[in-house]
Parts: C-alpha cells; structure tokens; sequence
C-alpha cells in the first residue's frame, strides 16, 4: 500500500536536550489521511542508517491517526546517553521488502544534566580548626539532593571526589602538599541520590605530605574537595591549623 511520506517537524536538524528535558517528536502527512501501516522511529548513531547502529534493540511504533502525529518522551527512557549525538528518523519495515526510508535524517545532541538549586555539594563533618600535631584530620564530604526526585550522578571513574591539601603560605601562593592515594580502577561508576537525602564519603589526612614526611607546624592547611562527576563539578573548602605543641 502506498502511504504519504511524513514531513518531520520537531526536533529541528541538529537541536539539542539536556539530559532531562523532554523531547517530542512530531511529523505530519501530506494530507488527511490516515496512514494504516505501522510506522516506527529509529534513533540509532550512523547518520546514514540509523538502523543499523539502534541505541535500543527495539524501535518505537508510531501508527498515526491524523494530520499531526507525535511522540514525547525523556532521552533516559530511549536509551540515549549524556554528550551524544544521535540520527532519528522515520521508517517502514515490511516483511521481505526490507527498510523504506520514509522521512529525512536528523541529527540531535543529548546534553549533560543540569543541577542549578538541587545539588549542593559541602563538607558533611567539617575537619577541626585547629589540631595537635601527629594527629589524624578527619572530615567527610557530603553531596545533598535538594529536589523531589531521585539524581544519578556519572563518573568517569569509581573516585567520586578529587581531595588536596595546601598549605597556606600568606602572601606567597598555598604549596600543595598532600592528596588521597589514587587506586581506582578506570571503569565508570554511577551514584544515586534518593530526595533530600546526602551521598556521604569520609577522608583522613595523616598529616604528611606528598612525600610521607610530616608537614611543617604553625600553619594553617586549606582542604579542597572537588566532585568528580560529569555534570557536576563543585568543590568546597575548610581550612585547619597544626597547632605546636
């Protein structure tokens, strides 16, 4: 049965989402007919046949009933990850007669996240002001979800928080001199965030410096915790003095 070719509308070639917009995608027919044979959008990364490299190991039917015909949905439901770019279009699939390519190609770009007001990022048990020397500083950094849903943060590595020390210096620039020990293995990690709830990670510094030698005494030493996640790369700071004995 021969059918209308569907116009596509929305999204525009090479328009872009944030990770947790909504997109819709929208077409419309040639006239008012109802086309009766199923239709189905692909999304795939091969700007030539997006088939062939689907982001999901199924497509989406999309049977019009009318003039307008559209699909809205959220980019995690499609299976599209953050900092992509993806080809959509629409397609006919009949048995022994393979694809017909029935709409142009476009291209969209998934965004990352955005975290303005639900994120807040400070230290859930601040180190003490002043400490003895040879004494551990403890502290914990904390990662709070402020909004109603649950966040997922992405990492490029299970090491959730880049830590370091400086030692501040007055009028001269603060001298790093210690961070964590780095031993994680380079495959992506993820953390989840339940509503109004904080992700929590403690730390010790042992008062040494990059080199295992004790640090000097009479300073104070400026702790700066950054989050390693994808999207979300605040950082936050305390500062605690070595006192003499």
């Amino acid at each position: 049965m021969a059918t209308d070719k569907p116009e596509l509308v929305s999204p525009l070639a090479g328009a872009a989402f944030w990770y947790d917009d909504s997109i819709e995608f929208k077409w419309r027919l040639a006239d008012m007919v109802t086309i009766k044979a199923k239709l189905d959008l692909y999304i795939g990364l091969d700007p030539v046949k997006p088939w062939e490299a689907l982001t999901a190991s199924r497509s989406w039917d999309l049977r019009p009933q009318s003039y307008w015909s559209s699909f809205d949905t959220y980019p995690v439901k499609l299976g599209l990850e953050r900092h992509r770019t993806y080809y959509w279009m629409i397609a006919q699939e009949k048995p022994g007669h393979g694809m017909t390519l029935l709409s142009e190609v476009r291209a969209l770009h998934i965004h990352g996240q955005r975290f303005p007001g639900k994120l807040v990022l400070g230290f859930a048990s601040a180190p003490p002001r002043t400490v003895k020397p040879g004494v551990a500083v403890n502290f914990a950094v904390g990662i709070r979800n402020e909004s109603d849903g649950l966040i997922r943060l992405f990492f490029s590595t299970p090491q959730h928080f880049d830590v370091r020390v400086y030692q501040q210096r007055g009028i001269l620039s603060d001298k790093f001199v210690w961070s964590p020990p780095k031993g994680h293995a380079m495959v992506p990690d993820t953390l989840d965030i339940q509503p109004k709830s904080q992700a929590v990670e403690t730390f010790s510094w042992p008062q040494i410096d990059s080199r295992g030698d004790s640090v000097l005494l009479g300073f104070d030493y400026r702790i700066v915790v950054r989050c390693l996640a994808d999207d979300f790369h605040e950082q936050a700071q305390e500062t605690c003095g070595i006192t003499y004995y």
